[in-house]
């Protein structure tokens, strides 16, 4: 997508593509924003229509090979790609983007400076982040490289590029991703022409770039499944991350997406009380729960997996990967 010096432009691949189906336990806001319900101009049949968000890593180099980036003298492209399905996994037509990160959150001197991006292999997630709503209210991005980072992010269609977030009511107030490049200005941010995209301002200056990855360093390795469950104990639902999802014990983490506000780095903690980087030794706070098959707070049957202690079978390089990757498959009369 950046053009070279010569005017050439370089091919980007899609990688790793998950979805998001858009469900009934979603929040309406946050529904009528993806489906574009909210607008006057997307028509009710328009929106109905719209039942998955599909998200990936858009790419020059991919990651199988480690010197496939190192080495490579091309400077390295990673776009988050976004497109609304229907109910067939067929794309919405135009209704689909690609963002850059990297190049959005990180200041220019950072960027300028380093030939590989910090965001790969993107997923989004809904969740709860008001007190007293049942319904999931809330997208983040997770995304990983030699670390994973968590970032919060709002996504709206739109029926034709534009660059005002007038009447985007949630509780990001960040300035949405320019659509339309002004001329003279850096078009390689965002390519697309119907979802609209603002992450929370949190730009670092000069020696605050590492800062930036360390305020939203959410592990050390990748693909951590965040799901909830009923405490054998108190009955409340909690919300957590596997931090190690493979042998026993298996380690995991409650977090937190409650927040009053998502203005600035700091309004929100996910973990409460505690970090998984410690952004002052950079050593990993190892606050987790472990829990075994046979005790622990959560309900037995989340691990309850033939595949749940593959390091027995000598997958030795599995052991750093998370189980996001993964989806159960239920069958119904011996259907899919």
């Amino acid at each position: 997508m950046q053009g070279t010096v010569d005017g050439s432009l370089t091919a980007i691949v899609e990688y790793n593509p998950t979805i998001l189906p858009l469900t009934f336990d979603m929040d309406k806001k946050l529904l009528d924003y993806l489906t574009g319900r909210y607008h006057p101009d997307i028509s009710d049949e328009e929106a109905d229509k719209v039942k998955y968000l599909s998200i990936a890593r858009g790419g020059n180099f991919h990651h199988c090979i480690p010197m496939r980036r190192n080495g490579n003298p091309t400077k390295e492209q990673s776009y988050l790609t976004l497109a609304l399905l229907d109910e067939h996994l067929r794309p919405i037509p135009g209704a689909s983007a690609a963002a850059r990160p990297f190049q959005i959150l990180i200041s220019a001197p950072c960027y300028d400076k380093a030939s590989l991006d910090y965001f790969q292999d993107f997923q989004i997630i809904a969740m709860r982040s008001t007190k007293g709503n049942d319904k999931k209210d809330q997208l983040f991005m997770i995304s990983s490289d030699n670390r994973s980072y968590i970032f919060v992010l709002d996504i709206r269609r739109v029926p034709a590029p534009t660059n005002d977030g007038l009447g985007w009511d949630t509780k990001v107030k960040g300035t949405p991703v320019k659509m339309i490049t002004p001329e003279g200005e850096n078009s390689t941010l965002f390519y697309g022409s119907g979802l609209q995209i603002r992450f929370l301002h949190s730009k670092g200056k000069g020696a605050r770039c590492q800062r930036l990855k360390l305020d939203n360093a959410l592990d050390w390795r990748k693909n951590y499944h965040i799901f909830e469950a009923q405490d054998s104990k108190s009955g409340d639902i909690k919300t957590y991350m596997e931090t190690r999802p493979f042998g026993n014990p298996r380690a995991f983490r409650e977090v937190n997406f409650y927040a009053n506000k998502f203005h600035r780095v700091g309004d929100w903690e996910l973990v409460l009380n505690g970090t998984f980087q410690n952004p002052e030794t950079l050593r990993r706070d190892v606050k987790d729960h472990k829990e075994t098959w046979q005790s622990g707070p959560v309900v037995k049957d989340n691990w309850n997996h033939p595949f749940n202690n593959w390091n027995d079978g000598g997958i030795w390089e599995r052991n750093w990967r998370g189980t996001a990757c993964c989806v159960d498959l239920e069958w119904f009369n011996g259907e899919p």
